[in-house]
């Protein structure tokens, strides 16, 4: 797996859309630097690159390099190796390919030209939501084997977990707000990793103040060491419970 995992690797750091991917991240790191040369405003900017561009590329390169290399893992299928390293170690290549290109297109300047806690939190907030995505596209494509079919559904799932979620939350505490909705405020937005990214994020620069009620609720839990971490939990099992579906199709499937 570790073989196959360097391989794919170092195929996708030379790939052209990946370098294009980390180019237009520092384009438009550095452009927004150029434009308004305040780091917290900087970070701020790069808040809807972050949440909404990254996993949109995520979602769409994903899906588009499975079918691209299909050949290659059927050839892979038929030889003597397991098929969960052979996903692993495709699935790992790709996840570390995305997080390098962003890390250099949007971590590196991000901490040189505006470097605090507050950056950092973003740059890992997108590493996350990279590997989200990641493992939601590769479950999907395994179950969706027609290439335009996936892509489809992989755009519906993006939209509506970054559009038509927010939509749904916002009318269902309007219509129950004269009722005591705290215990339930933290975990809906546990449903949605965009969603919970956004508020870890958000809360990081000071602007639970522009999100009303529900923004007090929010900084009274992710606002502190165990919110973080609850919230770091949760996006790791984002990751797991995709993969580990991933992993029991995998090994099913005819290719």
């Amino acid at each position: 797996m570790l073989n196959l995992l360097a391989f794919m690797l170092r195929d996708l750091l030379r790939n052209r859309t990946v370098l294009a991917y980390a180019g237009l991240l520092l384009l438009l790191s550095t452009g927004l630097w150029w434009l308004d040369p305040a780091p917290e405003r900087l970070a701020l900017n790069l808040v809807n690159v972050t949440l909404l561009f990254v996993p949109l590329y995520t979602v769409i390169f994903t899906i588009t390099y499975f079918h691209n290399s299909r050949d290659f893992t059927e050839l892979l299928v038929v030889l003597p190796l397991p098929r969960r390293a052979v996903l692993l170690g495709q699935l790992g290549a790709v996840l570390l390919a995305l997080s390098a290109a962003l890390l250099v297109g949007l971590g590196l300047p991000l901490l040189l030209l505006a470097g605090s806690w507050r950056t950092l939190t973003l740059v890992l907030t997108g590493v996350g939501l990279t590997w989200v995505f990641v493992a939601l596209s590769y479950a999907l494509v395994l179950f969706v084997p027609e290439k335009i079919k996936s892509i489809g559904l992989g755009l519906v799932m993006w939209f509506a977990l970054a559009v038509l979620y927010d939509g749904l939350v916002l009318a269902l505490l309007y219509w129950f707000s004269d009722y005591p909705i705290e215990a339930f405020v933290v975990p809906v937005a546990s449903l949605n990793p965009l969603d919970l990214a956004r508020i870890v994020v958000l809360l990081q620069f000071d602007t639970a103040a522009l999100m009303g009620y529900t923004g007090a609720v929010y900084q009274d839990f992710f606002g502190s060491h165990l919110g973080i971490l609850v919230a770091s939990t949760v996006l790791l099992i984002w990751v797991a419970v995709p993969l580990l579906v991933a992993v029991r199709r995998f090994k099913k499937m005819d290719l």
